[in-house]
This record gives C-alpha cells, structure tokens and sequence, in this order.
C-alpha cells in the first residue's frame, strides 16, 4: 500500500505545533521536517517558533519499515501577536 504523507499545522503567533498526521500500512520510521526558513527537524511532531512573520513553504518527507517514501508540502502564515 505504501505511506502517505500528511501533517496538521496549528500556529500561535510565530510558534507553531506540527503534528505528523502521515498513513502508512507499515510503522512510519523517519522523518524530515523543512520549515520553509532554513531549518529543520528528524522528530515525529516537532514544534518551531519563526524569527520574523510571513507565508513559509512547510514539508514532511517520511519513510516507512518497508522503505516506501512519500512527501507532502503545505504553506502556512505566521503572524506577529
């Protein structure tokens, strides 16, 4: 079947919760986080507050136990409170 990429993304002010939302018929076992503004992150549901406001591209690459990838990429606004 393979895995299927996803996540939610809920934003208050520049700090911003990702939780991991991917399927996969396997055990999702990685995963590669771009915020979009140069950094990144190998953990499952990250958090990470943006240094200045704006519109950032947001990715989630994940790989399952039976090495099927999938990517998904979304962008998200970020404002100043």
């Amino acid at each position: 079947i393979g895995v299927l990429s996803h996540f939610t993304a809920e934003t208050i002010g520049l700090h911003t919760v990702f939780s991991d939302d991917s399927r996969s018929a396997q055990q999702v076992k990685s995963w590669l986080w771009d915020f979009g503004d140069g950094n990144t992150s190998t953990e499952a549901s990250p958090e990470h507050t943006y240094a200045d406001a704006g519109k950032y591209q947001v990715s989630l690459s994940v790989v399952d136990e039976a090495n099927d990838q999938d990517y998904f990429e979304r962008t998200i606004s970020v404002i100043a409170l």
